[in-house]
């Protein structure tokens, strides 16, 4: 049986260091070549240009990468592209698909959906958390007609632009099956005959390899997080639960890992129980799998985050999950956590959290078991076995 040969496709021009191949398109390339399959991985042209490297094809945007012809040369049967459903990215997708090439999308979509107006409301009220009441009002009335003006010109008018290119895939990945079932919905809306299959999940590089070693007696609950992207990772927001979880549980040590803005230093010294609660600052990444490997709970304090590559990593550490965003809410799903309510109150999120700790105590959970279960949804590596398996298959009738 002919091996099939298939190229990623980068959408934006980005620096093409050893970073690059750690993510994304550059991961996905990554994982082919350890199967065996010569993929290299196309990007558009940078200025200034970046170092050459023989994997790496550098195209011109509108001359080479629109071009149906262009894309015939490379004599390949697929294409991965990873996507945000961007309407200037579509004339790319269906040059490739002009081209003959069978067209793979993944789609780095966190709701794969337009919101409406309250959700937007709701979203921008919950990302200033740490204001007052009336602040947080006064903004979101001033900010809420911009947020709606940027999914305007992100998704077109009507979001259609975002359909008609995951349309044009005949394999599509998604993070979760929430997303899924969205853009099922909204391409359905075109009236196309869409023959695509699908998979469900999300490309990690960082598989633990750390032993798992869980003490149910010895509760330990983990957060990691940019947290000087304070309104979107929302610190002051997991300090208020810390401070109520510590409140309510103790026994508890909380372990928090990032960059941390100053102020979280100052009501660290103010809070009674701060000899349970550790703030780490920026550690070796082998450190926070050590911890990751021992916690029982991994907190997730964002309430937009999509997939926050540290929850994936608990995921596959063990952990149970709590807290919001897109794969929260799937582990929720799954039986794997619990999803936050969405009214921002600290005493019934750590209650939350505390009965996630009792679930533990009572055996609920196994940490094998978990990691097992998700280790297969995010590994790069058995993702594109599963879209090689697919593009084999079209190859070979």
């Amino acid at each position: 049986m002919k091996t099939p040969l298939i190229y990623t496709c980068a959408l934006r021009p980005f620096y093409t260091s050893d970073a690059f191949f750690t993510r994304d398109s550059g991961l996905l390339c990554r994982s082919l070549q350890s199967i065996g399959i010569p993929a290299k991985a196309i990007v558009p042209e940078q200025n200034p240009p970046a170092p050459k490297r023989e994997d790496v094809i550098r195209a011109d945007y509108e001359k080479e990468m629109k071009n149906p012809e262009w894309w015939k040369n490379f004599n390949i049967d697929a294409v991965i592209f990873v996507t945000w459903g961007e309407k200037k990215d579509t004339e790319i997708i269906n040059a490739a698909k002009k081209a003959g090439l069978i067209i793979i999308l993944v789609a780095d979509d966190g709701n794969g959906k337009l919101y409406s107006i309250k959700e937007i409301y709701t979203l921008t009220l919950r990302r200033h958390y740490h204001l007052s009441f009336f602040k947080k009002h006064f903004i979101t009335l001033i900010k809420t007609p911009l947020t709606i003006g940027y999914y305007i010109k992100l998704l077109g008018l009507t979001g259609n632009s975002r359909y008609i290119q995951y349309s044009l895939a005949d394999y599509l990945q998604v993070i979760n099956p929430f997303i899924l079932d969205n853009i099922k919905q909204g391409v359905k809306k075109l009236k196309i005959n869409w023959n695509c299959e699908f998979g469900i999940g999300c490309s990690a590089n960082r598989i633990n390899p750390k032993p798992l070693a869980k003490d149910i007696h010895n509760p330990i609950v983990v957060c990691v997080g940019l947290w000087e992207k304070v309104k979107h990772k929302r610190p002051h927001y997991l300090l208020d639960v810390a401070h109520e979880l510590l409140n309510q549980n103790k026994k508890v040590h909380i372990h928090v890992y990032g960059k941390m803005p100053e102020f979280m230093h100052q009501r660290w010294e103010q809070e009674p129980n701060k000899e349970r609660l550790h703030l780490h600052g920026i550690v070796p990444q082998d450190e926070i799998l050590t911890t990751m490997s021992k916690a029982q709970v991994f907190f997730c304090p964002s309430a937009t985050d999509a997939v926050p590559v540290p929850v994936v990593e608990a995921l596959c550490s063990g952990c149970s999950v709590c807290g919001g965003g897109g794969m929260v809410r799937w582990a929720s799903a799954e039986g794997y956590g619990v999803c936050s309510t969405g009214k921002d109150n600290p005493i019934e999120e750590a209650q939350q959290i505390n009965e996630e700790l009792g679930k533990w105590e009572n055996n609920h959970y196994q940490a094998s078991q978990i990691a097992q279960y998700w280790i297969p949804h995010v590994s790069s590596l058995e993702i594109v076995k599963n879209m090689v398996t697919f593009v084999t298959s079209k190859t070979t009738k």
